[in-house]
């Protein structure tokens, strides 16, 4: 269970460093907001800063023009005030549509920015909740595990008992429940240079299986060893042919062949056949005797 709680303490960690981040985020984005308001406002008050320095210079004008005696002053001045007034206005409107398109990039990156944040926080729920799926089927994978490795040291137990007090009829029996329940399946072939047929080898009531890969080669060994082993009257395997194979066939007639041989109470006292078939833990030579093993009652129905 602790490897759980961890999984999950470092998953929140994660999730609350990345919602950290959206935050600064925020801050930032908001900083930049006040920043933008602040320069608006600045650029206002030079403006119209602007505009009563050239207003007071305009009636300077018209003063001194007044004093000069000059009958059109004023008009001057009112012409002059009101260009002017119609560049400030230019001005403001063109500020002021500045400060819009500013306010809606800002609102466009504030939403963009929320969206953002919406998809960050499914993903670190989405991964919370596989991490929690995956930490609890490595959970049962473990105790499932470990209750096989203990009936397996178990039936172990119990095997070595039995051999030490009857080895020949544990044998005897062994075979007899071995050529009823074993099955062997070729279920596929590979073809490069040379042809590999995977065979699944599984036992009735027996609560493993396991996968052997052999060539056309190993099969005609197993059959001369049996022979040599006074094994009679075996299945012909497929003849072998100089040119192209038909590989469905061969494949059907090597099943044929082995499904025969494993139904032989006899094949069983060859060795040759439970090393053919065997995995690398060797179990099938350990059921019969040829080391460490199990007893009948391993592959009695469960």
């Amino acid at each position: 269970m602790r490897p759980l709680l961890d999984i999950l303490k470092l998953e929140r960690q994660r999730s609350e460093f990345m919602e950290m981040n959206i935050l600064l985020s925020e801050r930032e984005l908001t900083a930049q907001q006040k920043l933008m308001e602040k320069q608006a406002a600045a650029h206002e008050l030079a403006l119209l800063e602007k505009q009563r320095l050239e207003a007071a210079l305009v009636v300077q004008r018209f003063i001194r023009a007044r004093k000069r005696n000059q009958p059109n002053a004023f008009r001057s001045m009112v012409s002059e005030v009101t260009k002017h007034l119609e560049f400030a206005r230019a001005q403001a409107l063109k500020a002021q549509a500045e400060t819009e398109q500013a306010k809606e990039l800002h609102a466009e990156e504030k939403t963009a920015l929320q969206e953002q944040i919406a998809a960050l926080q499914r993903h670190v729920e989405r991964s919370e909740a596989e991490a929690l799926l995956h930490a609890r089927e490595k959970f049962r994978h473990e105790e499932d595990n470990a209750k096989l490795r203990h009936k397996i040291k178990l039936m172990e137990q119990s095997l070595a008992v039995s051999n030490a007090q009857s080895p020949v009829s544990q044998r005897s029996e062994l075979v007899s429940k071995l050529s009823e329940r074993l099955s062997v399946e070729i279920v596929g072939a590979t073809e490069s240079s040379f042809v590999v047929y995977q065979l699944s080898v599984s036992c009735v009531g027996y609560d493993t299986s396991w996968d052997v890969l052999k060539r056309y080669s190993d099969f005609t060994a197993l059959n001369f060893a049996l022979r040599s082993d006074g094994i009679q009257a075996l299945p012909s395997l497929p003849p072998r042919t100089l040119f192209s194979v038909n590989l469905d066939e061969r494949q059907k007639g090597l099943q044929t062949y082995i499904s025969s041989v494993v139904a032989r109470p006899d094949a069983w006292e060859s060795r040759s056949l439970a090393e053919f078939l065997d995995n690398n833990e060797n179990s099938l030579k350990r059921m019969l005797g040829y080391g460490e093993g199990f007893t009948s009652e391993d592959v009695s129905p469960t």
